[in-house]
């Protein structure tokens, strides 16, 4: 690294580099001389602070750059600032990837393409010709402006490519998405080598992280939800890679740890991301994945003694397990098994809904819905009363169909409720054929309808609650009552609705805030349709996580935990 020595916003910072730079144009001949007054102009213009006209201290620049453009013929100047930036002494300075500006005075470095990174002709591959040749051009003249290089590993180019439609669409790094191979590894650690050389480097690291280390080490909560008698709840005692499951007695005590992932491996490359409780509150299913996987194992873990029980379920993806009423077993989603040896690399369609009873062997489990098209993604849900299997599809985005299997009748077939793609429709909850559905159909911030099972058809359903002018992000059905999640202006609303969608109160949220969550227990707000309790997490810029508690039957909210951040909230003012 070079320093030139000048005070942040000297003028003579460019005339020093403008005085390097030319003695590198200088010592070339031909028609090199274009390429390195390019070179030279786009150090100015990335590297320089350069006050606007109307500074103290204007400053002249070459008029290509203004517009990003090298080669501006010699001598002609403009007065004016350039994007990027802002300084604190009031000019503006660009910045661009491979290079660092450090005032006063500057450090440059540059991050130059390896050596063996040949030149393409192919039209396709001309952003690798450009950075080639840029990297050459730096190569040459890097040592007389006082750049100082940092190779990167070389990235063979393969011959892989993609025929669409008589159209051959090169893939020329195909070969990096085989991790497994061993050339893989080594470019991999290689590029790794580079990134922590670099970032070791930095003087300010230690303290950044020491300092970052000290504010994150705090305890931390989930929200705590019941069954069958029996509080759970997601907790982290400060640094934990992953928060652990805690049974309780009541929703503010202590408790008892039931499941902690971050002893499921010695190197912390399992994790767990799904967890779901049996209604009776007796059993939890939890789906564990490896190395960051979408891949999803999935184990039964009995409350009472802290065992797993010996089922297992393999190969599963992208769902929850949702109990049957009788809590005798969950439904899940699962997918064919992968070629060994392909398990991420396969495309892995489509999505199938089995469900598995208690004490049984996965080969044993029923199929109970296979999706008609390869790109449609299933996902279910019990309903309250547990008549009905709810199964909605998405295929992509938010618009889904709807589905409901009668689970008294045991030859029936999945009845449309929702049979196409044209709106989003989420379940609520459902009154014997009466399914109360949220959705954006003629409402862009949604809306609650009821549709029932019989007449189906969009022209009968009947609006409850209606469109709002804040967004509804989320409805449940509590205590006999809707509680609906809006957003207003960026942050949570929390309101109440009874059954035929009259407005009932709003459920104070302190200050500026949004509900909260965690990975494993992914909702702010946590509640039962028999049960008048609700809790909530409240998360700010200002605020860790508070835990409250409303009683939908008094109205009456409290604070149940405080959050335990090493600031104080109070210290701050949040305003919008």
């Amino acid at each position: 690294d070079r320093v030139l020595a000048a005070p942040a916003g000297d003028p003579r910072q460019q005339v020093l580099r403008a005085e390097t730079a030319q003695s590198a144009e200088t010592a070339v001949p031909g028609p090199r001389r274009r390429l390195v007054r390019s070179f030279r102009l786009r150090l100015s213009h990335y590297q320089t602070p350069v006050r606007g006209a109307n500074s103290a201290y204007p400053h002249e620049i070459p008029e290509a750059r203004r517009h990003g453009r090298p080669g501006s013929r010699p001598g002609k100047t403009v007065t004016g600032g350039l994007g990027g930036g802002q300084d604190p002494a009031g000019g503006r300075r660009a910045r661009s990837p491979g290079y660092s500006g450090v005032l006063p005075g500057l450090r440059c470095t540059c991050i130059a393409m390896p050596s063996s990174t040949p030149v393409l002709d192919d039209p396709e591959s001309r952003w690798i010709s450009r950075a080639a040749g840029f990297r050459r051009l730096a190569e040459t003249f890097a040592p007389q402006i006082g750049l100082t290089m940092r190779p990167y590993p070389p990235a063979r180019l393969g011959t892989d490519a993609d025929d669409y439609h008589g159209e051959l669409v090169s893939d020329p790094y195909r070969w990096l998405e085989v991790t497994e191979d061993p050339e893989v590894a080594g470019w991999i650690k290689a590029q790794n080598e580079v990134n922590e050389a670099f970032l070791a480097a930095v003087p300010a690291r230690e303290a950044i992280g020491a300092r970052l280390t000290e504010l994150w080490n705090y305890p931390k909560y989930g929200v705590p939800f019941e069954r069958g008698g029996r509080w759970f709840q997601t907790r982290n005692p400060g640094l934990a890679a992953q928060p652990a499951l805690y049974v309780m007695d009541a929703p503010d005590s202590g408790g008892r740890l039931l499941l902690d992932p971050n002893a499921l491996s010695e190197d912390g490359t399992v994790a767990v991301g799904e967890i779901n409780v049996s209604g009776d509150g007796t059993l939890l299913a939890y789906a564990t994945s490896a190395m960051g996987s979408d891949w999803q194992t999935w184990r039964v873990r009995d409350v009472t003694t802290g065992a797993d029980l010996d089922d297992v379920i393999e190969w599963s993806k992208f769902c929850e397990a949702v109990w049957r009423k009788d809590d005798s077993g969950f439904y899940y989603g699962a997918i064919e098994p992968a070629t060994p040896g392909a398990e991420y690399l396969e495309a892995n369609q489509p999505l199938k809904i089995f469900f598995h009873r208690i004490g049984t062997q996965q080969r044993d489990d029923e199929l109970v819905f296979a999706a008609a098209e390869p790109d449609w993604m299933p996902w279910v849900q019990v309903s309250d009363d547990g008549r009905y299997l709810i199964i909605s599809i998405e295929r992509g985005s938010s618009e889904n169909q709807v589905h409901v299997l009668d689970l008294s009748d045991p030859g029936a077939a999945p009845r449309p409720l929702v049979p196409d793609f044209a709106s989003k429709a989420i379940v609520v909850a459902s009154a014997g054929t009466i399914f109360y559905l949220r959705t954006d159909h003629e409402a862009e911030r949604q809306r609650l309808v009821a549709a029932d099972l019989d007449r189906p058809g969009r022209p009968d359903w009947r609006e409850i609650i209606p469109e709002a002018e804040e967004t509804i992000a989320e409805a449940h059905f509590f205590g006999g009552s809707f509680v609906c999640h809006y957003l207003r202006d960026a942050h949570s609303v929390l309101r109440v609705h009874a059954l035929d969608g009259a407005s009932v109160r709003d459920i104070p949220i302190p200050g500026i805030a949004s509900l909260g969550g965690s990975s494993i227990s992914r909702y702010g707000i946590e509640g039962r349709p028999e049960s008048d309790l609700v809790h909530f997490q409240v998360v700010s810029f200002t605020e860790s996580g508070q835990l409250w508690s409303h009683d939908l039957s008094t109205g009456q909210t409290k604070l149940i935990r405080p959050s335990r951040a090493r600031i104080d909230p109070a210290a701050f003012i949040t305003e919008q």
